[in-house]
């Protein structure tokens, strides 16, 4: 399945048997993914509701998981798309700068290629996560970025 791995890496479960990517986005992920996020990203959670399109305010309401047998609470299906996405691309740096931890810096730096902007912030849109998917293939052939 399409992002599996980054639905993995996001919730700490196999992904759930669903007809399609679609049907993953559409039930959204769960809330405790959020906790993924800021640690992978090494961000806070001002960063993350920019970068998931959210409120700070929601962001604080997901991070209340209940636990008392009632549905657990989702992210909506926008948010879910751009937090798999962008740990798509975060995982395109990290293949590419060999470490977790390398990949953070060059997230939160800014590059010339994306107008002194910082990748993490080019992010916050889909046409964003495709510049700094380009970018990153451009490192990969040996070009400037």
């Amino acid at each position: 399945m399409l992002l599996a791995k980054e639905y993995s890496l996001l919730t700490n479960q196999a992904p759930p048997k669903v007809a399609s990517f679609e049907d993953l986005i559409n039930s959204g992920l769960p809330a405790d993914s959020v906790d993924n996020i800021l640690s992978l990203l090494k961000i806070d959670r001002e960063e993350l509701a920019q970068l998931l399109n959210l409120s700070t305010r929601r962001i604080a309401q997901l991070r209340v998981v209940k636990k008392d047998g009632s549905e657990v609470q989702r992210l909506n299906k926008d948010a879910s798309e751009r937090a798999l996405r962008v740990i798509k691309v975060f995982e395109d740096a990290i293949a590419y700068f060999g470490s977790q931890e390398k990949a953070q810096i060059w997230f939160s730096r800014p590059n010339i290629s994306l107008g002194d902007k910082t990748p993490l912030e080019m992010c916050s849109t889909f046409t964003g996560m495709e510049l700094v998917k380009h970018t990153i293939i451009k490192l990969q052939h040996g070009m400037t970025a």
